[in-house]
């Protein structure tokens, strides 16, 4: 223990003088006091001072004490699939458990807060007793959010000092597992278990639907297949419905890793969703069949999409865009004979204008023939009531713009009187929501996040458009502050997607030669064209599933928009959605603008349906439904290999220590286990405020007392 004065010991030399002179001041009253009483008043005076000064010199005890801390470890057990996988003549989850078996092991945990887990897509606690009888089950790897939720479970954070991982290191879900160890807190020590090699395996990588599908002609599906260890061999893949088997083809299998593709075909007879089933035979030696099938969503329409193709006047966009939709097979496109401004407003809303034959109408720099008079309201009447506008600004649209026009209401975005058309060339970018619009996203397995920034800039664009509430970018200007070029919006019944540039066509033309994919542009149109064409719920509540198939382990998304009576985008309602089967009930977080969203980890798989309903002020405002499916390929199954580089790294930035499974023994000795002492300072207030105030009065009420009976007051 020890004493020390906080406040200043100045304040304890002043008690003295302040002392002396109540005594003086005391010698003499008016009227003149009994000895006795003046010596009580000084008293009374000097200890009031007292007590005031020792308030302000703080007077503390510190009492300081030891205590043994006992150090704390959080074990995290991967239980993910891909630890079943056989090496030799054991599993990698085996492998660990004979580790965590280990004496010498168990013995070093001694007198350690050992708190364990297993994780996968999951995380539970476990206990390192009877880890010999989990089983590896997790359909997904979520390595960063192991880490968070055991350090949010531990009911002894403050003492964990460090975080023992035993992993093959795949990691295939969720956060940034490097960020997520650098920001811990807490060195993170990795034990990784598995061989760098693939094992042998077979497995479908996608199925694509190459162009449309529709009743009575042939829908293509190109699969695209590869496999480790069985370069050379033969082995058939099928396709289904159900049970029932529609083509089979036989394929070389590659090198290691070597994709092949190989076609199936088949003719629907009857539109609507179908779910077809990808099936490649297993070959011996495999060791896992679970990514050897794959389903494949397709919506068979009953006739192809009916394109109107319109412009001011002939042109290489013009050109490219008939290229670019003529090669799609799910477009059937039309165009003028003659592009003259009078006939566009003839083709719009002439006395034989039949707007209403069309899906779409896709506009290329239409000048005013398309923003006054009868061709605009008869464009703004045919795309309220459910019809798809693609338009294009250019010069001729930017020197004839009119912001009252009944087109300009339809766009996603309000442009100032007289627009700008900037000649700077600028580079694109997909905008945060693009990845998630089915114009803009990216079919899967792209090697780029955003293959736009790789691509030659376009000429210009017309700049200081305001988006509309509710509007959704999917390309802007790959600026600091990025600017809209590519949007996208609902109008009515209908639905618009407006570019405010040109000179598509050059970019497309120049990506061979940058090192970019000039099938990215023309996917671009295509996939606006189809997102057109189905103009879908008119009603206040839109809700709808980003993928028609989800694999195993990964996470439902859903995205939804709620508008008023008006159709405005409607803010702070209450979304939700229900799945079936399941009775599993989904809340859609509020994104502004009217927009809505939800991710979800995927259940069982199955075929599901799904009901959302939107409520505003506790009164319901509408409902959509929808439907997905969720395929028996896992995550996991996409890649088997080991990655103990991932551990290594996390293990770096967190301050830790990884090594393969082998040497556990000299992963021990970088792990803090040792108990320590802990020296721990309790301070107390020798003179606390409160009852130090509270003599302080009853001494001036004493002294005010005694001077009122001497007659002094």
């Amino acid at each position: 223990m020890s004493v020390q004065l906080a406040g200043s010991v100045i304040y304890l030399l002043l008690w003295l003088p302040l002392g002396v002179f109540a005594w003086y001041t005391y010698r003499w009253t008016r009227p003149a006091a009994p000895v006795p009483a003046t010596l009580v008043l000084t008293g009374l005076r000097v200890a009031i001072a007292g007590f005031l000064l020792l308030l302000l010199t703080e007077p503390l005890v510190n009492r300081w004490r030891r205590r043994v801390v006992e150090p704390a470890l959080l074990v995290l057990l991967d239980v993910s699939t891909s630890m079943n996988l056989a090496e030799g003549d054991s599993t990698r989850l085996e492998r660990v458990n004979d580790v965590l078996g280990q004496p010498a092991l168990q013995e070093a945990l001694v007198g350690v807060d050992v708190q364990a887990f297993g994780f996968a897509d999951y995380i539970m606690p476990v206990s390192l007793d009877t880890v010999g009888a989990l089983v590896a089950d997790g359909q997904a790897t979520d390595v960063a959010s192991a880490v968070s939720a055991a350090l949010e479970q531990s009911p002894n954070r403050a003492e964990v000092r460090g975080i023992l991982i035993l992993s093959d290191g795949r990691h295939n879900v969720g956060p940034d597992p490097v960020r997520g160890a650098a920001e811990s807190g807490v060195p993170i020590y990795a034990l990784s278990t598995g061989g760098p090699d693939h094992p042998p395996d077979v497995q479908i990588v996608r199925t694509e639907l190459a162009g449309g599908a529709y009743v009575g002609q042939k829908l293509e599906l190109q699969v695209e297949v590869r496999a480790w260890h069985f370069a050379g061999r033969r082995t058939t893949v099928h396709l289904y419905e159900s049970e029932r088997r529609f083509d089979s083809a036989e394929v070389t299998l590659g090198d290691d890793g070597q994709i092949v593709t190989v076609g199936l075909g088949h003719t629907p007879e009857r539109g609507g969703p179908h779910l077809y089933r990808v099936v490649v035979e297993a070959l011996e030696g495999e060791s896992t069949t679970d990514n050897n099938e794959e389903l494949v969503y397709v919506d068979v329409q009953e006739e192809r999409i009916r394109v109107l193709l319109l412009g001011a006047a002939p042109g290489a966009e013009l050109a490219f865009l008939r290229r670019a939709l003529e090669s799609d097979s799910r477009v059937n496109l039309e165009l003028p004979e003659r592009l003259q401004a009078d006939m566009l407003r003839t083709t719009l809303a002439g006395p034989e204008a039949t707007l209403a034959e069309y899906d779409v109408v896709v506009m290329v720099d239409p000048g005013a023939a398309a923003l006054q008079g009868e061709p605009a309201e008869a464009l703004t009447a045919w795309v309220e009531s459910g019809g798809g506008m693609l338009m294009l600004f250019g010069l001729h649209t930017v020197r004839d713009w009119m912001a009252g026009s009944p087109v300009a209401g339809l766009l996603p975005f309000e442009l100032p009187a007289r627009p700008y058309l900037s000649s700077e060339p600028v580079r694109l970018r997909m905008s945060a929501a693009a990845g998630n619009h089915p114009v803009t996203r990216q079919s899967e397995g792209s090697t780029h996040a955003d293959p736009w920034t790789r691509l030659s800039p376009l000429p210009g664009y017309v700049q200081a458009a305001a988006v509309r509430s509710g509007a959704t970018t999917l390309l802007e200007t790959d600026e600091d502050d990025g600017m809209p070029v590519v949007m996208a919006d609902r109008a009515g019944e209908g639905r618009v997607v407006a570019v405010l540039a040109g000179g598509f066509w050059r970019t497309e033309l120049l990506a061979s030669g940058t090192g970019g994919n000039p099938e990215v542009v023309r996917r671009l149109w295509r996939n606006a064209v189809q997102w057109l064409s189905r103009a879908g719920n008119g009603g206040r509540v839109r809700v709808w599933s980003e993928s028609p198939v989800y694999r195993s382990g990964g996470r439902l998304e859903f995205a939804g928009q709620v508008f008023d009576e008006l159709l405005r985008p409607q803010e702070g309602a209450e979304v939700s959605l229900e799945l079936e089967p399941g009775q599993v009930s989904i809340p859609l977080l509020d994104q502004g603008g009217g927009h809505y969203r939800a991710q979800w980890p995927t259940p069982e798989p199955g075929q599901y349906r799904f009901t959302a309903s939107a409520a505003v002020a506790g009164r319901e405002i509408g409902q959509d439904e929808g439907h997905f499916v969720v395929e028996p390929y896992t995550l996991e199954s996409v890649d088997m290999r080991a990655n103990p580089e991932l551990l290594a790294e996390m293990a770096r930035v967190s301050g830790g220590v990884a090594l393969p499974l082998q040497h556990w023994a000299e992963l021990l000795e970088h792990m803090p286990l040792q108990r320590r002492v802990q020296r721990e300072r309790a301070v107390y207030s020798l003179w606390p405020l409160s009852w130090s105030l509270a003599v302080v009065l009853v001494l001036l009420v004493l002294e005010w007392t005694l001077r009122k009976r001497y007659g002094m007051i």
